[in-house]
Parts: structure tokens; C-alpha cells; sequence
């Protein structure tokens, strides 16, 4: 059933509107042997909770968006997959976690992961993207509850846009980054209760940074001084 033969999808996919999908997964994935397509929009399906299929997909030419689904709590993303253009995960207000996507190298466009997880008490946990280690664009976390970056972005070293990581609420708070060398455009932190005790340990790089209220914690906790006091005059450099 479906399109089992179909390998190839030059433009986009959209699955938008369905108000009694509840499933994407590999099993009954109406797309089993698709393994290239120009991009995929999932988007306003009201029962939706998981997005985990597409098992033979290797290459996103385009954007990957998953925004507006209200029952959504994982999205997994398949070990096969390696090119991915940019990824828009947008008011998806019961997302629990974000994982897979190890294969995955490079963004030639952007991060987005914006006003999910609308409930303070439940953790988004945001994992996987090991051997990520440039995103063309900007990479931006903002405005979602709970967020908690133990294991992604492990291995990123360049951003060629902004990184943006303002207020999301929760008491784990981004701890990783720790290869990050590169930020093309603006470092913006702001609304942070707390800083890990060590933050952007490699950082080098970068075109200005807004750090809101914080930034005379902010400036302790860099430990590459020269950047500091070259970039934002940290009084403590």
C-alpha cells in the first residue's frame, strides 16, 4: 500500500491537516523505500504524536518543518539519514524530546526550535546530532519550557548565522557546546535563572553578544579571557 517503490521526491513532502493521523513510524510508513526528497512539512495534524518514520531516508535537500501539531511528543530522527538543508521545529506544545539524527553532519540552513513544550514541570530534551559539526545558518532554541541539552550538539564547531538561546525555562540548562569555535553572526543569551560552570569553553569567535542581565556571570564562566575583553569588554577579563 502507498508508494513503496518511490525513491525519489524532488519537491517537497507535506502531510498537513490530518485530524486523525496519530503515527509516522517505520512500520506502516506509507514511504518505505524513500531515501531522497526536496523537503517534509509536517504540520497541523491534531492527534500526532510521534514522528519516527521515513527508515530508509538518507538526504532532506530542503527544510525539515514539524511546527503546530498539539499532540506531538517525539520526533526521532532514522540513522540513515546523513543531508538535511535546515530544520524548523515550531509550536509543537506537548514535545517531550528530540533525538536521532547522528548521521547527520552539516545544516547548509538553519535550527529552529521555538516555543515548543508549552509545560514548565515535563523536560524537552533535545539529544542526538553527535556528528553535527556546522550549521550554515543561524541556530536558534528560544521561548520553550524545560529544555535540556546534556547530549546534543556535542560535536558543533561552526555556526554561520546567530546563535540564539533566550528564554527557555527549566532548571537543566545548556551545558554541551564544548567543541563550538565559530559564531558567523550574534551570541544572544538572555533570560537564564543560571549558567553552567563551564559555557562555549572553545569559543573564538563571534560577531557580538547580547547576554540580557547576565552578563557578569556570563563573562566569568567564558574561559577564553582575549575573547571577552575583544568582543564585549567583559569587566572581569
Amino acid at each position: 500500500s502507498g508508494f513503496n517503490a518511490l525513491e525519489t521526491l524532488g519537491g517537497e513532502l507535506v502531510i498537513a491537516s490530518n485530524a486523525s493521523l496519530t503515527s509516522i513510524d517505520g512500520e506502516s510508513a506509507a514511504f518505505p523505500s524513500l531515501t531522497t526528497v526536496g523537503g517534509i512539512n509536517l504540520e497541523d495534524n491534531r492527534l500526532l504524536t510521534s514522528a519516527e518514520g521515513f527508515g530508509a531516508l538518507t538526504t532532506i535537500t530542503g527544510t525539515l518543518t514539524i511546527n503546530d501539531n498539539p499532540a506531538l511528543t517525539r520526533i526521532v530522527g532514522n540513522a540513515a539519514l546523513t543531508t538535511v538543508g535546515g530544520v524548523s521545529i515550531r509550536y509543537n506544545p506537548q514535545l517531550a524530546e528530540i533525538s536521532g539524527f547522528d548521521s547527520v553532519v552539516s545544516f547548509t540552513g538553519e535550527f529552529v526550535c521555538y516555543r515548543n513544550n508549552n509545560d514548565y514541570r515535563r523536560n524537552l530534551t533535545i539529544g542526538g546530532f553527535g556528528a553535527l559539526t556546522s550549521i550554515g545558518g543561524s541556530l536558534q532554541i528560544a521561548w520553550n519550557e524545560g529544555v535540556d541539552l546534556v547530549t546534543a550538539f556535542a560535536s558543533l564547531v561552526t555556526i554561520g548565522g546567530n546563535l540564539s538561546l533566550d528564554c527557555n525555562d527549566g532548571d537543566t540548562l545548556f551545558a554541551n557546546f564544548a567543541n563550538l569555535e565559530t559564531i558567523g553572526g550574534n551570541l544572544s543569551l538572555s533570560r537564564w535563572e543560571s549558567f553552567p560552570s563551564t559555557i562555549f569553553p572553545a569559543l573564538t569567535t563571534a560577531n557580538a553578544a547580547e547576554v540580557g542581565t547576565n552578563e557578569t556571570e556570563f563573562c566569568a564562566r567564558v574561559t577564553t579571557t582575549e575573547y571577552c575583553r575583544a568582543n564585549y569588554g567583559c569587566p572581569l577579563s
